[in-house]
C-alpha cells in the first residue's frame, strides 16, 4: 500500500531498463564466442568449451532458482537426458565459482555502478543490493538460455538473404537471356534492340548490388523494417507517439507468436494463428516491460498459472492488432513488395461483447459527489498518508486532476501534463490550452482546443496554485507527476494508486469499474443532455472530431464566451465536500 511504501525501493521500470542492457550485452558476447569457436581450428578444445558453456547455463539456472546460497540439487539429472559424471563435475565447479563471484566484496559496488550509469538513479540502500543481485542473476540466466534461439534466428535471416540473392541472380540471368534472344530475332526497331543488348552486356560486368541499385529494388521486406517505415509515416501525420509505437509492439508480438519475420511469408493461416495466440496470453500483456522479454512459450506458461478470466486479450485489443497487421501488409504492397498470399484480416475479427457506449461505465453525479468526500479532498493525515482522516489537504496533482476533469471532460494525460504556460486568459476568461507542449503531444488534431476554467476551480484556488508553481520556476503544473529519469511513463501514471483506492473506498469496492476516463464520459453526457447546446460546441469542448464534413471543414472554433456558458452549467460535484473546515497545504 502506498501509505506504507518505502521510497528507497528501486523502481521496477529502472530495474527492467538495466536488466535489458545486461541481457543484451551478455547475449551478444555469448553468440560472438560461439561464432569464433565454430570457425576456429581449436581441435580437441571445442568439446571442452561446449562442456563449460553448458555447465555455466546450468549453474545460472540453479542460482536463479535458489539464490546465491544455492547448492547442487540432489536430483540434478531431471533434464531430457541424464548428465555424465564429467558434466556433473564441471557444473558443480562452475556453480561454486559463480557463487564465489557473486559473494565477493567487489560485486555489489560493480552492480551499483552499472545500474546508476544506465538509469541515472542512485542505489545506495542495503535493500538495493538485494534487488540488483536478483535482477542481475535473472538477466544472466535468461541470456544463457537464449543463445541457441538467437543463433537460430541469425542463421535463418542469413539463409533468407542468400535465398533472396540467389533469386535475384536467377532473375538477372533470365533477363539477360531474354534480351539476347530479342537481339537475334527479327524485329523492326534495330536501334532499340542494340541499346537494350548493350545495356545488358555492360550490366553483366557490374557487381550485383550495382545492377540492383540501377533497377530500383523494392524496400526491405522484413516485418520490422516495413513497420518502421509505416511508423515514420504515422509520425509525419502527427499521430500521437503512444499510438505510433503500438504498431511496433504489435509486429514484435506477431513475430513472437508465429515466427514470421518476412512480410512476404504472412498467410491467412499465420494471421489466424496470431489471432488465436492473442487469446491464450495474459489479458494484461504489455503492461509490464518484462513481458516483452518473454518468449511465446514463456507467455503461455505465465498464463497457465492465472485464473481463466485473466487469460486472453480483449476483443477490442485483438481487433486492433489485426488492424495493425493489415496496415503493415498494405504498406509493403504499396511500396511494390509482391505478397505471395492474400490475407483478409477482417474475417478474423472477434465479435465485440459490448456496444461502444457500454465498454466503459459513466460516472453519475451522485457517485462523483461520494468520491469527492474522500480524504484526498476533505482532509488527511499527511501527503504520504492520504487515506487516513486528518487536518491536511495536499493540493497537488492527486488533488486537482479529478476536479479539473469533472468540469472540463479532458483526458487524464491532457490534464496531468499541463504546463504553467497552458493556463491562459483572453478577454478576461481564463482557459486551459490543450495542445502540444514540451512534455506531451496531442492524441488527435481535434484534441487541440481551448476550454474555459470553471469558476468553481478558481474559487478552490487553482489559478492561485498555478501562480505558485510559476514562482517555484516549475514548468509543469503538477511536478509531482513527473516520470522518473530514463522511463517512458506518462505523467498521468502517478495518479493511479490513490485514485483507484479513493474509488474503491468511496463506492463500496467500485463494482461498476469506474475509472478516470469515466469522468470524461460524465461531462460529455451531461453536455449532450443540454438540448440547447449545439453538437459542435460539445465536440469542441471535449476535443472530438466532428463526423459531418461541413463541420470538419467549414465550421470555426467555438468562441470562448460560448464555451464558458456551457462549462459554468456543469454540476460542481465537490461543493458539499468543501464546506468542511480543513487546513489547506499546497
Amino acid at each position: 500500500m502506498l501509505d506504507t511504501y518505502d521510497a528507497k525501493d528501486l523502481s521496477s521500470r529502472d530495474l527492467a531498463i538495466w536488466a535489458r542492457k545486461i541481457f543484451a550485452e551478455k547475449l551478444d558476447r555469448l553468440t560472438h564466442q560461439n561464432m569464433v569457436a565454430r570457425t576456429s581450428a581449436n581441435g580437441p578444445n571445442a568439446a571442452d568449451n561446449l562442456l563449460w558453456d553448458q555447465a555455466t547455463a546450468r549453474a545460472w539456472n540453479i542460482i536463479e532458482a535458489q539464490g546465491i546460497n544455492a547448492v547442487w540439487p540432489a536430483h540434478a539429472d531431471c533434464e531430457a537426458s541424464p548428465l555424465s559424471p564429467a558434466e556433473v563435475d564441471t557444473a558443480k565447479r562452475m556453480l561454486a565459482s559463480l557463487i564465489k563471484t557473486m559473494k565477493s566484496p567487489s560485486k555489489a559496488p560493480s552492480l551499483r555502478s552499472s545500474f546508476e550509469g544506465t538509469t541515472g538513479q542512485s542505489a545506495t540502500a542495503a535493500q538495493h543490493v538485494v534487488q540488483l543481485m536478483q535482477t542481475y542473476i535473472q538477466a544472466m540466466a535468461h541470456a544463457h538460455r537464449s543463445v541457441s534461439d538467437l543463433e537460430k534466428g541469425r542463421r535463418a535471416n542469413l539463409r533468407n538473404m542468400l535465398d533472396a540473392t540467389r533469386c535475384e541472380m536467377i532473375a538477372l540471368e533470365s533477363a539477360t537471356f531474354w534480351q539476347e534472344s530479342v537481339v537475334q530475332s527479327d524485329v523492326q526497331d534495330d536501334s532499340l534492340v542494340l541499346t537494350a543488348a548493350n545495356s545488358t552486356a555492360s550490366d553483366r560486368h557490374k557487381p550485383l548490388h550495382q545492377v540492383s541499385a540501377a533497377s530500383s529494388p523494392t524496400p526491405d521486406p522484413a516485418m520490422m523494417a516495413v513497420v518502421a517505415r509505416l511508423m515514420a509515416d504515422k509520425r509525419a501525420d502527427n499521430l500521437q507517439v503512444a499510438t505510433v509505437t503500438q504498431y511496433g509492439s504489435c509486429i514484435e508480438l506477431f513475430t513472437k507468436v508465429t515466427g514470421i519475420t518476412d512480410v512476404r511469408d504472412v498467410t491467412q493461416t499465420t494471421a489466424s494463428a496470431f489471432r488465436d495466440g492473442l487469446r491464450h496470453i495474459s489479458c494484461s500483456y504489455g503492461k509490464s516491460q518484462a513481458d516483452k522479454d518473454l518468449s511465446y512459450d514463456e507467455l503461455l506458461q505465465k498464463a497457465a498459472s492465472l485464473p481463466r478470466d485473466r487469460v486472453g486479450l480483449s476483443a477490442t485489443t485483438v481487433n486492433r492488432h489485426l488492424d495493425h497487421l493489415r496496415q503493415v501488409l498494405e504498406k509493403a504492397e504499396s511500396e511494390g513488395t509482391v505478397l505471395r498470399h492474400k490475407v483478409n484480416t477482417s474475417k478474423l475479427r472477434l465479435k465485440e461483447k459490448k456496444r461502444d457506449r457500454d465498454k466503459r461505465a459513466v460516472f453519475r453525479a451522485e457517485e462523483l459527489e461520494k468520491v469527492f468526500q474522500h480524504t484526498l479532498w476533505t482532509g488527511h493525515e499527511s501527503a504520504t498518508r492520504r487515506h487516513k482522516v486528518g487536518p491536511v489537504i495536499t493540493k497537488d496533482g492527486q488533488y486537482w486532476c479529478p476536479l479539473i476533469a469533472s468540469v472540463t471532460g479532458a483526458r487524464l494525460e491532457e490534464i496531468a501534463a499541463l504546463t504553467v504556460s497552458d493556463i491562459r486568459a483572453e478577454g478576461g476568461i481564463p482557459y486551459f490550452s490543450f495542445d502540444e507542449n514540451e512534455i506531451r503531444d496531442v492524441k488527435t488534431e481535434a484534441s487541440r482546443r481551448r476550454v474555459p476554467v470553471h469558476s468553481a476551480l478558481i474559487d478552490a484556488g487553482f489559478v492561485k496554485y498555478v501562480e505558485e508553481m510559476k514562482l517555484r520556476k516549475s514548468s509543469a503544473v503538477f511536478p509531482d507527476f513527473t516520470p522518473g529519469t530514463g522511463t517512458t511513463t506518462k505523467y498521468g501514471k502517478r495518479l493511479g494508486y490513490n485514485w483507484r483506492k479513493s474509488l474503491e473506498s468511496s463506492l463500496d469496492g467500485n463494482p461498476r469499474k469506474l475509472c478516470f476516463h469515466s469522468i470524461r464520459h460524465f461531462v460529455n453526457k451531461t453536455i449532450r443532455d443540454m438540448h440547447d447546446v449545439p453538437r459542435l460546441v460539445r465536440l469542441n469542448i471535449v476535443g472530438q472530431e466532428p463526423t459531418d464534413t461541413n463541420d470538419r471543414v467549414y465550421a470555426e472554433e467555438t468562441e470562448l464566451p460560448v464555451m464558458q456558458n456551457v462549462i459554468e452549467r456543469l454540476p460542481v460535484c465537490w461543493e458539499s465536500s468543501f464546506s468542511k473546515t480543513v487546513v489547506a497545504r499546497a
